[in-house]
């Protein structure tokens, strides 16, 4: 079972959303709790192969979730060293099984950087790629078309 939903303000969802909510550890990572408590009460899903996948701010709560809310694995993509600690509310984060992954030249270089900082963070099994090209999420694909299958693998590989 797959569930997608859209970070408040964005896409279909409705609600309002500033940058700043981006970083309070009191809005975005509730949202992301509550759709993960969700998937745990549905007979169907084993709670114990649960991933997160997001990229932008969807990689920094992919990492929040792998440190605090029991997921079994984790892809980030595009995702920020300082974004994540705020929206975690913590200084010190212990994360579990994630893909890192950002392009070489994402915001001059320091996205990649930020990917590099939370793979040495991170926990085996873990990965990181950095893609070639100046792309941010999923803009990423368009360079290399067959990062969503070594993604799929390494999902694969994790739950």
């Amino acid at each position: 079972m797959t569930l997608a939903y859209d970070i408040r303000g964005h896409g279909a969802s409705s609600g309002s959303w500033s940058n700043a909510w981006y970083d309070d550890p009191n809005n975005a990572p509730n949202d992301l709790k509550a759709a993960i408590e969700y998937l745990k009460r549905i007979t169907t899903v084993d709670d114990d192969r649960i991933a997160v996948v997001g990229a932008s701010v969807g990689g920094n709560l992919a990492c929040v979730a792998s440190a605090f809310y029991g997921v079994k694995s984790a892809v980030a993509i595009s995702h920020k060293t300082s974004a994540v600690f705020n929206l975690a509310g913590e200084k010190s984060l212990e994360f579990r099984s994630i893909y890192h992954l950002s392009s070489k030249s994402d915001q001059g270089g320091q996205r990649a950087r930020w990917a590099t900082e939370l793979f040495e963070q991170t926990a085996e099994p873990r990965r990181l790629e950095i893609a070639d090209g100046s792309g941010h999420g999923v803009s990423i694909f368009r360079r290399d078309a067959s990062i969503p299958d070594r993604i799929i693998q390494w999902l694969r590989e994790t739950l």
